[in-house]
């Protein structure tokens, strides 16, 4: 499975309600359970932006998993970014096979810096 991050942003504070607040502690606590969200949270020095790494087979799964946060249904955030995580592992050789690392490792020998 590959995973998706959410940056959500944009706070609109009249929107929110306690009922809406508990509802978006349970979308939570389900996706953590269900092993599709591994992580969530407020960003420190951005009260206002939440981030959110879904695991999914593919971006439109992930999207449909972050807009069915009652956050998101209730337009508590207006506005988000979203990038695929590449995730460096040792079942993935660390991402080193890839044509992007292997693109600039050829970028760097080119240019001199081996070491």
């Amino acid at each position: 499975m590959r995973k998706f991050v959410f940056i959500i942003k944009d706070k609109q504070q009249p929107v929110l309600t306690k009922e809406l607040y508990y509802r978006h502690i349970e979308h939570i606590k389900g996706n953590v359970l269900a092993g599709r969200l591994c992580l969530v949270g407020p960003l420190k020095g951005g009260e206002d932006q939440l981030l959110q790494i879904y695991r999914a087979d593919s971006a439109e799964e992930a999207r449909e998993l972050m807009r069915g946060d009652p956050y998101i249904e209730a337009g508590l955030y207006t506005a988000v970014e979203e990038y695929e995580l590449l995730e460096l592992r040792e079942d993935n050789n660390w991402l080193m096979d890839t044509p992007r690392i292997q693109e600039m490792l050829r970028s760097l020998e080119k240019a001199g810096r081996q070491a």
